[in-house]
């Protein structure tokens, strides 16, 4: 899915969110059950933007793991 300017901007701002929510202590597993409640909402900008947090937080925690 492409977003406008505006969209990418909100997508942008959910994602920093979330990765600042992980590092206070929110788990992954829970930034998921966030996830579902705006895919019921239909955010797409705020799923994009949490999304693209997980994976990049799954991505280091795996790298990280594997050393």
């Amino acid at each position: 899915m492409s977003f406008n300017k505006e969209q990418a901007e909100l997508v942008d701002e959910y994602y920093v969110a979330a990765i600042m929510d992980f590092c206070e202590g929110v788990k992954i597993d829970e930034l998921k059950e966030i996830l579902c409640l705006y895919e019921d909402d239909e955010n797409y900008e705020a799923c994009a933007g949490i999304k693209k947090a997980i994976e990049g937080l799954e991505d280091v925690i795996k790298t990280y793991k594997n050393k």
